[in-house]
């Protein structure tokens, strides 16, 4: 079983699917989800263009960045305190994204200090699993 991702601001429910901010459901298309969670999984680590779009759309979609910049920034609409300042999915120009987990004030409480086993069930990230 998939163990869940639980902080004091964001819940990532890999077993359901769900993801809520401060307790409440965000609704996110199963598009949108699918790279919260895989950047979720990979916290702290710059994760590529091509690597979130090959695992989240499929090895077909490795050039469509387009489709990678219009998701992030309707996420960024749904997670972010103020999207046009994101503190929690940040650009790195020309690589790609990064979920960041440090606790400092700048986002402070996104990520809990996540163990291995809440890193494991990652898979269900990825396209075509659950």
């Amino acid at each position: 079983m998939i163990a869940d991702l639980h902080s004091d601001k964001l819940t990532v429910e890999f077993s359901r699917w769900q993801a809520l901010m401060h307790g409440q459901p965000i609704r996110l298309s199963p598009i949108e989800y699918r790279i919260l969670a895989y950047l979720v999984c990979n916290a702290d680590r710059v994760v590529t263009q091509n690597e979130l779009l090959t695992k989240v759309w499929g090895p077909a979609y490795r050039d469509e960045s387009h489709l990678l910049r219009v998701n992030i920034a309707r996420l960024r609409q749904k997670v972010e305190p103020e999207p046009s300042s994101p503190r929690y999915i940040l650009t790195r120009p020309g690589i790609g994204y990064v979920l960041v987990k440090h606790e400092h004030p700048a986002n402070l409480g996104l990520y809990g200090s996540g163990s291995a086993e809440t890193r494991s069930g990652c898979s269900a990230a990825g396209r075509g699993t659950g």
